[in-house]
């Protein structure tokens, strides 16, 4: 039997059919297809004992016909000479081109065509159509029609059909006309152009609408209910033999198969997944750099003839710090608020004789000499990659400085110096760069920023196009779907992993200590 769902569009067709499917469960009431719920463990829907064709084609362009009819073939775990057989008379019986073209290449028609040949490639009992006929020319539409009314006669299918069309809906068995949300009437067409007298379902339907419109309360015409196809009920009977489990490797190697066409029929979508973390990674390692290189310090000395002031400055790393001079001591300081300067480096008027003073006669140093025998420094410490090294090379300047001053005045320089003696670092070096330490996080983030997107684009691109949807309804399972994807993310990540590292450790040379 072919059951017709009419109504316009968002009238509620498509969602009914999702509760049907049991792609949706319902808030009130129940649903029984068959006599079971759909979606219960005893239930083939979803999975074998359904064929659905939704709106859209939902079909990948980069496969051939062949391809695609195999892939869904795996799905209901048909065998590879069922498979063939299949392929070969749905070729002959829907006139599909030749069975090697991509569907990319194929007309709006094609497509659809193919979309109906995957629907009813396992032969379910149950094949249900959300509006198979749009787009398509009227031609087209009459052959669709055939096909449909010759399953129902020899095979016993029931086929469950949306359309916009009306007049094409006369050759269904049963018809139901659908108004937000409500279900208006269900019956036989010919008995319904009886009841209201109407030569076209579309004037029998316009008469509901207006009699709905002036008494809500009018009752609906059902015909006579019909009777449950005993051929439907022992394919499903059958099919229900197979108990569904929670993973099932067969489709598991079907949607690894899958993504494998996919990715290395776009060359694009591979070149840029191997290469934008390699991009990612050269454009960090340029632009950081190795060693850093003229960060600008502000340096406030009063006096230029201050003799310990200067041979201070001598012993600073030029290489890396850039001397910005001030006058005054508040503009070196704020050069550092207005972020023009990472250090500001300020001496005091009697800096020389106060640090002479400080030295040889350190009894008798008064509180102000102390004070001023301080080499004042205000940092921005927001920089952490940069403001660590900065200090660090500023604590080796004033070492070197005292240990050069201190032998001018005949002392043992190593009494005057800090109690710790710095050995070879066990790891890294004395002199790191600025990405030895941002390095690893850089890496770690690149892939999974990268992995996180591709796989996010893959599933967002499926749920659009109808994929999952079709491949759940196909018996598919969330687990499945997400297994599938680690296991094609793992492979993704491995090559990933492998060019960062040859670009980072060999290209780039960034330490490597195990």
């Amino acid at each position: 039997r072919i059951f017709g769902l009419l109504g316009a569009s968002g009238c509620g067709k498509t969602t009914l059919l999702r509760l049907v499917l049991g792609r949706l469960r319902p808030s009130n009431g129940f649903i029984r297809v068959f006599g079971i719920r759909p979606g219960s463990s005893k239930s083939t829907i979803p999975g074998k004992g359904v064929g659905y064709m939704p709106q859209e084609t939902a079909l990948f362009n980069e496969f051939t016909i062949t391809e695609i009819l195999y892939y869904f073939g795996t799905l209901y775990h048909m065998d590879l000479s069922k498979i063939r057989e299949r392929i070969i008379h749905l070729k002959e019986l829907l006139g599909l081109p030749h069975k090697e073209r991509l569907i990319g290449q194929l007309s709006g028609g094609q497509q659809r065509l193919v979309s109906m040949a995957v629907t009813m490639f396992h032969k379910p009992p149950l094949l249900i159509l959300d509006e198979p006929t749009v787009g398509v020319d009227s031609v087209l539409r009459c052959r669709i029609w055939e096909y449909l009314e010759d399953m129902c006669k020899n095979d016993g299918t029931t086929v469950v059909i949306t359309t916009h069309y009306l007049e094409e809906a006369t050759t269904a068995s049963n018809v139901a006309y659908i108004q937000s949300g409500t279900l208006l009437v269900q019956s036989n067409p010919r008995d319904l152009l009886t009841a209201y007298q109407c030569r076209t379902l579309e004037e029998a339907f316009l008469q509901i609408s207006i009699e709905k419109k002036h008494n809500p309360k009018v009752e609906s015409i059902d015909g006579p209910k019909p009777q449950p196809n005993e051929q439907n009920m022992k394919n499903s009977l059958n099919l229900c033999s197979d108990q569904k489990k929670l993973i099932d490797l067969k489709h598991i190697r079907a949607l690894l198969w899958r993504s494998q066409i996919r990715i290395a029929r776009n060359p694009i979508i591979l070149v840029m997944l191997l290469l934008l973390p390699v991009i990612q990674i050269t454009l960090f390692c340029v632009c950081t750099g190795g060693q850093l290189n003229a960060i600008p310090i502000a340096i406030h000395e009063p006096h230029f003839d201050n003799h310990l002031s200067h041979e201070f400055l001598g012993h600073i790393d030029r290489k890396m710090i850039r001397e910005d001079y001030y006058r005054d001591k508040d503009k070196a300081i704020d050069s550092v608020k207005r972020g023009k300067a990472y250090y500001a480096i300020l001496f005091s008027h009697n800096f020389s004789d106060s640090l002479e003073a400080r030295v040889q006669n350190p009894y008798e140093l008064t509180d102000e000499e102390l004070d001023e025998s301080h080499i004042k420094l205000y940092a921005d410490m927001t920089n952490s990659a940069v403001s660590p090294f900065i200090h660090h090379s500023l604590l080796e300047s004033s070492q070197k400085f005292l240990h050069n001053y201190m032998s001018s005045l005949g002392f043992n320089p190593n009494a005057y110096s800090i109690p710790f003696a710095v050995k070879e670092p066990i790891y890294g070096s004395m002199n790191a760069s600025v990405y030895e330490f941002t390095a690893p996080g850089v890496i770690i983030a690149t892939i999974h920023v990268t992995t996180m997107l591709f796989s996010s684009l893959l599933i967002v691109i499926e749920r659009k196009d109808g994929h999952l949807d079709r491949a759940l309804v196909a018996g598919v399972n969330s687990a499945e779907i997400l297994i599938s994807h680690i296991i094609m993310l793992l492979c993704c990540v491995s090559a990933k992993s492998i060019l960062l590292m040859i670009f980072s450790f060999i290209v780039f040379d960034i330490p490597l200590k195990g």
